[in-house]
């Protein structure tokens, strides 16, 4: 309970805060107007991510906390590795229930229990949702579309392509199996954890590989597309070899599993169908026929 903010809780649940923040892939818009340290987050939004509101830099990594939210850091968690992708909804939650009890709006007696038990409900979601989603890489070199470009792409980015499927398929038909392992020692199994441990390197390997790659002016939305692709496999593995500390979180990446695999068949068609319509060599994976 010391470390739990009752203030932070009562401008959460007040609503302080709005919801479906896993929307923002662009920087926030936030209310500056009462904005005390000028750091870019406003003074209620300060309560909400426990920052110093009399701060600009609540945890001294030299950027502002405006800055770190904007960009999808945490503003109080020094920094490289302090990507929201990284919040642990298991101790949010547990850290806001207490807080709401103490503070009086989570006791059953309470007129505003309904509420604020929703509110908390969507808090918990709304930030689960966003550590789920990948940010677009931060760099990416574009070239222009020229056939030369366009063809030493296809050949780069097929490579990753068959890499991908591989792994993917493997995954898929594995998994069911790997999730059993939990009946014995739980989320604490060590050949669980290894395993998802494993598909996370290899999936996180695949994504700063299509950081580097050129990509031509007319095909960088579709490898951004392929980038979140294989940024959510990794973000899903890392969620299931990390649930014996976040629980919440696992959970809710099995939706995420069933969304990949919904999703990936129509990226491989957008790609195969500029191969074909720009003229270009390709190998069966992006063979219309």
């Amino acid at each position: 309970m010391a470390v739990v903010s009752v203030f932070s809780f009562f401008d959460v649940f007040g609503g302080a805060r709005s919801a479906l923040l896993h929307d923002a892939v662009q920087p926030l818009a936030i209310d500056t107007l009462q904005d005390a340290d000028l750091d870019g987050l406003s003074d209620s939004d300060e309560s909400y991510w426990n920052t110093d509101f009399q701060n600009p830099d609540s945890d001294g990594d030299g950027f502002t906390d405006g800055e770190e939210v904007a960009s999808g850091h945490d503003p109080i968690e020094p920094g490289p590795d302090d990507l929201i992708l990284n919040l642990n909804l298991t101790s949010k939650v547990a850290n806001l229930a207490v807080a709401g009890l103490v503070e009086g709006s989570l006791q059953p007696d309470s007129p505003e229990y309904i509420q604020s038990l929703s509110d908390l409900s969507f808090t918990i979601i709304d930030d689960g949702l966003r550590s789920l989603t990948p940010s677009d890489p931060s760099h990416i070199a574009i070239v222009d579309s020229s056939k030369t470009n366009q063809q030493q792409y296809v050949y780069a980015s097929e490579k990753i392509w068959e890499v991908f499927l591989k792994t993917f398929g493997k995954e898929i038909k594995d998994i069911e199996s790997k999730l059993e392992l939990t009946n014995d020692g739980g989320f604490e199994n060590e050949e669980y954890i290894s395993y998802f441990k494993s598909e996370f390197d290899e999936f996180q390997n695949m994504a700063d590989q299509l950081t580097e790659v050129k990509v031509p002016q007319n095909w960088k939305d579709d490898h951004i597309s392929f980038y979140r692709l294989v940024s959510q496999m990794a973000i899903f593995n890392r969620a299931f070899a990390d649930a014996k500390d976040d629980a919440i979180k696992a959970a809710m990446a099995l939706n995420l599993l069933s969304q990949i695999a919904e999703g990936f068949p129509q990226l491989i068609w957008n790609y195969a169908d500029r191969v074909r319509s720009e003229g270009l060599l390709g190998n069966d994976l992006f063979d219309l026929k």
